[in-house]
């Protein structure tokens, strides 16, 4: 029987490779105000020019890609991940999607979802009769 002996950095070392090496997905928040949706996407890194934003069959999609490196490098330790990501997010009847809009700042990618104006809430005036 041959023994190995137990290397805990060559272990962590391929548990980062490992983990660079998968899909990775931005974190999103979703704000539901009262006549909009705000959907927030953490996408550091991500060149604007390389992130598309659809919506279809009801959801709203990003995808994107973020590379930092050439696949030349000689890592010494690699955990940022890169790659190409995707993430969906189911929209309610109420958004009105042709008047979607989306800015990029400091790597946070802020999505506008207005609500239909027929969904909004309005205040009825209330008429007094005379007697």
């Amino acid at each position: 029987m041959h023994l190995v002996r137990f290397d805990p950095f060559r272990f962590a070392w391929d548990l980062s490779v490992a983990a660079a090496e998968r899909r990775w997905a931005p974190r999103v928040d979703v704000i539901n105000d009262e006549d909009r949706i705000l959907v927030r996407f953490e996408v550091p890194g991500v060149d604007a020019e390389g992130i598309d934003v659809n919506i279809e069959d009801g959801l709203l999609v990003v995808t994107g890609t973020r590379t930092f490196e050439d696949e030349s490098t000689a890592w010494v330790r690699h955990e940022l991940a890169q790659g190409e990501f995707r993430r969906a997010v189911a929209l309610p009847d109420e958004v009105d999607t042709d008047q979607v809009s989306a800015t990029y700042a400091q790597g946070i990618l802020t999505i506008a979802l207005p609500k239909r104006p027929e969904v909004l809430p309005r205040k009825v005036h209330v008429e007094v009769a005379a007697s």
